[in-house]
């Protein structure tokens, strides 16, 4: 195989070693693999704070060889219907 492979998963790296993580390390043996983790709230989990600047330009860590990893932080709610109503009316008003 050549080329990275680009793998968006369903949970975060840190979280319980789950299908995700064993497929996406199974791949690191024959290509480079990008993890990108699921958005998470900057509430909620201090090392996605601590981490902010670099994810947002897009910077990324190694986490196991052959494997990197992106994280995607998000604000308080998301993912919350109420917060994207108020979201579309915000820029509905731009």
């Amino acid at each position: 195989m050549t080329g990275a492979i680009m793998y968006i998963s369903g949970g975060r790296w840190d979280g319980i070693p789950g299908t995700d993580r064993l497929l996406a390390e199974a791949l690191a043996e024959a290509s480079p693999v990008l993890w990108v983790d699921q958005p998470v709230s900057i509430a909620r989990h201090a090392d996605v704070r601590r981490s902010i600047l670099a994810s947002i330009r897009g910077r990324t860590e190694l986490v196991k060889p052959g494997v990197r990893r992106l994280r995607l932080p998000a604000l308080p709610g998301f993912s919350r219907p109420f917060s994207v109503a108020w979201v579309d009316s915000v820029m509905g008003a731009v």
